[in-house]
């Protein structure tokens, strides 16, 4: 189940997830970004047009800045407190 895989990854690497206008910028730890970026493609929501993982941090494009506040309600729904 890709929601699955994807918070499980979020546990393991979450550490910050923020908006900003139609972007969501999820930052992680060293070298788990590009896992990140994969399973949120895999994840498959509506309204995310893509993704660009780098080492650390993955930026996330949506159609729209309501899709991204919703987008972070959801990835820290997944995160671990912290």
């Amino acid at each position: 189940d890709p929601a699955e895989q994807l918070a499980r990854i979020l546990g393991e690497s979450g550490v910050s997830v923020q908006a900003a206008q139609n972007l969501v910028v999820l930052r992680s730890g060293p070298g788990t970004a590009p896992n990140l970026g994969r399973a949120i493609d895999e994840w498959e929501q509506p309204g995310i047009i893509g993704t660009v993982a780098g080492d650390d941090t993955v930026l996330i494009v949506l159609a729209d800045s309501a899709g991204a506040r919703r987008l972070v309600r959801q990835l820290s729904q997944m995160m671990p407190p912290g």
